[in-house]
């Protein structure tokens, strides 16, 4: 008995070893099923993209199928220059390579390199764009993730330099930072959305406009339940208005 044990042992070594070696031969197998299954259907999809008969639908399939793999070599095969050029720069911001962008001609190139400078955080390359428009929107998308607002006034566009300003004088609860807002009602907004944000009553009298003032503090004293706010309103019907309603909440009829 002893003896048909040990040679019993003995084998299972081997034929453990054997439906190891068959399970490792079936997962290698699976592997490169999956492999081939791959390589077939992207070979699929470009064939697919050959076959379409409409240009530009054929040059969008190219496109997205770009952009999915991330191949430059297939914005090649894309006939029209505008779309290409698209496709171009669509494969650099992916793979955040600026050096790729100066390469691409037209307006592309400009849209590149903005994107990947909002990315990587660097005003430097929106000294290298030509276009205003994209140069704007580069030095405003960054001076806005950064809260920097002393590099709004890079900024072209005075619309655009605006909301620079106010996007970051809102995000930060700064309304001093409002004032370097050329537009009087977008300088109100400003103001008033930050004090109703912070619920200081004081600074709704920063506003240019008397009546902004005036309902901004409506709003806070009726949000506070502090009917002494109402006091501080200049129009006489506001702060009836203000009394009544505060009155009314406190009473808890409104």
């Amino acid at each position: 008995m002893a003896e048909m044990q040990k040679q019993s042992s003995g084998n299972f070594g081997p034929i453990r070893a054997l439906k190891r070696f068959k399970a490792s031969g079936a997962f290698l197998l699976f592997i490169s099923l999956i492999i081939l299954a791959f390589i077939l259907a992207s070979c699929s999809k470009q064939a697919k993209c050959e076959s379409i008969s409409q240009p530009a639908d054929r040059d969008d399939c190219f496109f997205e199928q770009a952009k999915q793999k991330g191949d430059l070599g297939i914005c090649d095969k894309v006939q029209m220059n505008k779309t290409r050029e698209s496709c171009l720069a669509e494969i650099a911001i992916q793979r955040k390579d600026i050096s790729l962008c100066s390469g691409i001609p037209g307006m592309a190139k400009d849209y590149c390199i903005a994107k990947i400078a909002f990315f990587e955080g660097n005003f430097s390359h929106c000294n290298t764009i030509s276009t205003a428009y994209w140069a704007d929107v580069c030095n405003k998308g960054i001076a806005i993730s950064k809260n920097d607002s002393t590099s709004c006034v890079k900024v072209g566009h005075l619309g655009d330099r605006d909301s620079c300003y106010r996007t970051i004088a809102q995000a930060t609860g700064q309304w001093r930072m409002c004032r370097f807002i050329s537009n009087e009602s977008s300088y109100d907004a400003c103001v008033r959305r930050i004090a109703l944000n912070t619920l200081n009553a004081s600074v709704c009298g920063e506003t240019k406009s008397v009546f902004e003032g005036d309902t901004c503090i409506l709003t806070i004293a009726k949000r506070t339940k502090d009917i002494e706010l109402c006091s501080e309103i200049s129009f006489f019907q506001l702060k009836t208005i203000c009394k009544d309603d505060v009155t009314k909440i406190l009473n808890g009829t409104k």
